[in-house]
C-alpha cells in the first residue's frame, strides 16, 4: 500500500499537469464546490429509501439503494480529500504533518459540556498566548456565580478562575454563542477606549 506522501505527490503532479494555472484561490473555490457535492451526497444517503416508499421496499432493494448512495458519499469524501491534498501542497506544507499537528490539539481538548457564562463582560484583560481577547465574566459553579476569565481564540475558547488562574474549561465553537457575547463585549470595550482617547 502506498504512503500518504506518495499519494499526495501523485495527486499534485496530476493536478499541476491537468490544471496548470490553478491558484490557491482557485483551489479554495474548488473545495467549496466539492464540499457542496459532499453535503448533497450525505443528504441523499441519510434520506435513503425512506424518501421513496418508506418501509414498503423489499430489503434487498433497500440494501442495494443504500450501497449505491454510500458509494456516492464515499466518492465525494475522496474528492474533498484530493482537493485538500493539492491545497496543502500548494501551501508548501506536508499533509501528514499538518494532520498530526492538528490532531495533537484536538485530542487534548475538553469536549464536556461548557459551564454557564453570564452575558455581561465587566473588564477586558491582556490576551494570553494565541488568544484574540480575554475578558472578565461570571461563570456558574453549581448554584454560585464566580468571577472567571474568558479567553477567545481562533479555534475556540477557555475559561479560567480569576483568583487562581486555573483553567476550568475549554472548548471549540460549539459554544459559539459564548464567543459572540464575549466578542461583542470586546468590541464595545474597544469602542469605549477609542471614544475616551479622543
Amino acid at each position: 500500500m502506498r504512503t500518504i506522501e506518495q499519494i499526495v505527490e501523485e495527486v499534485s503532479a496530476w493536478g499541476d499537469a491537468t490544471f496548470p494555472d490553478m491558484s490557491i484561490e482557485d483551489l479554495l473555490a474548488k473545495l467549496d464546490e466539492e464540499h457542496g457535492e459532499l453535503k448533497e451526497a450525505a443528504s441523499t444517503y441519510l434520506g435513503r429509501p425512506r424518501t421513496l416508499l418508506g418501509d414498503q421496499l423489499p430489503p434487498e432493494i433497500s440494501d442495494y439503494i443504500e450501497s449505491v448512495h454510500r458509494k456516492e458519499l464515499l466518492d465525494e469524501i475522496a474528492d474533498v480529500v484530493i482537493v485538500l491534498f493539492r491545497l496543502t501542497k500548494a501551501l508548501g506544507a506536508d499533509f501528514r504533518q499538518v494532520i498530526e499537528d492538528k490532531w495533537g490539539v484536538v485530542k487534548a481538548r475538553d469536549y464536556s459540556e461548557p459551564k454557564a457564562v453570564s452575558s455581561e463582560v465587566s473588564e477586558l484583560s491582556k490576551p494570553k498566548g494565541h488568544e484574540l481577547m480575554r475578558c472578565e465574566v461570571q461563570g456558574k459553579e453549581g448554584d454560585t456565580w464566580v468571577p472567571m476569565q474568558f479567553g477567545l481564540t481562533e479555534s475556540g475558547y477557555t475559561l479560567s478562575y480569576s483568583e487562581t488562574g486555573d483553567d476550568t474549561h475549554g472548548g471549540t465553537f460549539g459554544a459559539r454563542a459564548l464567543c459572540k457575547v464575549a466578542r461583542a463585549g470586546y468590541d464595545a470595550g474597544l469602542a469605549a477606549g477609542e471614544e475616551s482617547g479622543k
